[in-house]
């Protein structure tokens, strides 16, 4: 456990010293896109890219938790559904419900 925040420190440090020197580039990048025509300095390019990547990120990491909790939900109400027919049909079973 300690070595994954240790590599997750790490990985944020030189994030963030990349993200410095690209805010220190005054290069200016002429951004046409569809009806946006604008000159950007391309430090704000990049954290523009940054900020929609990690915004979609974590937006799918939700989208796969609510698949997985609702996968679960239903395993479990098979689950319950299945221990409850086979404890109508042997009364003499004991159940394995908490």
């Amino acid at each position: 456990m300690l070595k994954k925040w240790l590599y997750a420190a790490i990985l944020l440090v030189l994030f963030a010293i990349g993200l410095a020197l690209g805010a220190f580039n005054d290069t200016a990048v002429d951004f046409d896109f569809l009806f946006v025509k604008a000159q950007m300095p391309l430090g704000m390019i990049l954290i523009i890219g940054v900020f929609f990547g990690f915004v979609l990120g974590i937006y799918m990491s939700f989208l796969m938790c609510f698949k997985y909790w609702r996968q679960s939900r239903q395993a479990k109400a098979q689950l319950r559904k299945a221990l409850k027919e086979n404890s109508l049909s042997d009364p003499s079973s004991k159940s394995l419900e908490k």
